[in-house]
């Protein structure tokens, strides 16, 4: 055996001795109910029957960045705020967490208090770079933007390095009333680029379907790393402690214009092109914590004992007992799948662009830029783990059956979510939006998310019970 593959075999070894001990109670009924019968929102998407007093070892929010000091050289930039924003999807529970001043009151009906955080987001995140209302029509990446002329009174936004389509917005003061010194950071994806250009992720804008995924595989990663746990100490009442976290998502905003799109193809039918009437797709904006991001220098790449590999490695075969992979953009075409797990630095999933579910693994698995293989055994035709059959997330709900092609761009969640966010394309084309008719889509957004989640939850409930 040569140095390449006790390395690779002491990495496996290490890696599945090493777990803490941790556990975790799932109620699919109680993490998803809703007090109100107009939407269930999503809220937290993390069980309410948790017991705070016998898990304070347990940490399910992680603190946010509360200072400018901790982001990589960021630069002011100007922004706008934009007019036509519509709220779409919110973790109104981990807002309150993280910006007090959110929390419910004792005297506010849910209904009351879910709106006056739907209009502090609107107020404080629904911002654009002016490099994008600039150069971003006249580019023809996207509808002429609706924003408000900039003031003195403006909000700041900063752009730190190798930002391309996201910003980090210092929230006033009053607007974030923390607890304890700092500043409130959000970060905004989908704000803007400097210089937008018509090409995939250079033209600094989301789209709204690209938004209404990432929020849902952000809340399904975070569910997966918990089940995860759960399964592997299911025995153990002690020492609780969540293996892997995810950056979190706060909401989702339909941001009011479109992205132009001339390649936009027919999902359901990946060999043909979308008729012109449908060349434009909502923007939106996702809006996260701020976070400062794991740049892994390629004149210095990390080697397979350092902790940036080896908590990828776990990630990714914690992903893969469950039937979900972050190789999802090399599973068509390449020989060996490629580890596409993007990682903030204190280790927390950033982006799920690449996550897919495909019917099943048929490869070697390839570590990112090092090209470090990654084996189950000394076959390399094998594929990395195969998924437990009693955990795995639906294939029907989660994977590709509606166009049966194993790309993330063509999956069922992408598919649905451009069919149901496609009407707030009207909110560029009129000034008279049907408020309405919005927000019944919303409504069925929700109720689309959430149905899936519980389908989920109850299947992992039956097989491991609490």
């Amino acid at each position: 055996m040569n140095c390449y593959k006790i390395v690779c075999v002491f990495l496996i070894v290490k890696t599945l001795v090493s777990c803490s001990s941790r556990r975790f109670g799932l109620s699919s009924s109680e993490a998803l109910q809703s007090e109100t019968s107009e939407a269930p929102l999503l809220d937290s998407l993390l069980p309410k029957s948790f017991d705070r007093e016998k898990s304070k070892n347990v940490t399910l929010y992680k603190s946010p960045i509360r200072s400018l000091s901790n982001l990589d050289q960021p630069k002011f930039e100007p922004v706008n705020k934009l007019t036509q924003a519509q709220v779409v999807l919110v973790d109104y529970d981990l807002l309150a967490e993280d910006f007090p001043n959110l929390k419910r009151k004792p005297s506010q009906t849910e209904s009351v208090w879910k709106k006056e955080v739907d209009s502090w987001l609107l107020n404080n995140t629904a911002w654009i770079s002016q490099n994008q209302i600039k150069l971003g029509e006249q580019k023809k990446v996207n509808t002429q933007i609706p924003a408000e002329p900039s003031s003195p009174y403006s909000l700041q936004a900063f752009r730190p390095k190798f930002y391309g389509r996201a910003l980090v917005l210092k929230l006033p003061a009053k607007e974030a009333a923390l607890i304890g010194p700092g500043i409130g950071l959000v970060d905004v994806k989908g704000a803007g680029a400097l210089d937008p250009k018509m090409k995939d992720h250079e033209n600094g804008l989301c789209t709204l379907a690209e938004a209404i995924r990432e929020f849902a595989l952000e809340k399904l990663t975070l569910h997966t790393f918990i089940q995860a746990d759960k399964v592997r100490l299911k025995n153990l009442n002690k020492n609780l402690k969540i293996e892997h976290h995810t950056n979190r998502i706060y909401a989702v905003l339909a941001a009011g214009f479109n992205v132009v799109n001339p390649s936009l193809k027919d999902l359901s039918d990946p060999n043909s092109i979308s008729p012109e009437s449908v060349k434009q797709e909502p923007a939106a904006l996702i809006i996260r914590r701020a976070h400062s991001r794991l740049n892994i220098d390629p004149d210095d790449p990390f080697e397979p004992m350092d902790t940036a590999y080896q908590v990828i490695f776990d990630m990714e075969r914690s992903l893969r007992q469950f039937g979900i992979t972050s190789a999802g953009d090399t599973l068509p075409s390449a020989v060996r799948e490629l580890v596409n797990l993007q990682l903030t630095s204190h280790y927390e999933v950033l982006d799920f662009g690449a996550f897919l579910v495909p019917d099943k693994f048929e490869k070697g698995l390839l570590f990112d830029e090092l090209n470090v293989e990654i084996m189950s055994d000394s076959n390399r035709a094998k594929p990395f783990l195969v998924p437990d059959e009693n955990l795995k997330v639906p294939q029907e709900d989660w994977g590709t059956a509606l166009s049966g092609v194993n790309n993330p761009q063509y999956d069922n969640l992408w598919i649905r979510s451009r069919e149901l966010g496609q009407p707030y394309t009207a909110l560029a084309q009129t000034e008279a939006v049907d408020q309405v008719q919005l927000n019944n889509q919303r409504t069925k957004i929700n109720n689309y998310l959430t149905q899936l989640f519980q389908k989920l939850l109850a299947k992992w409930d039956l097989s491991h019970p609490p």
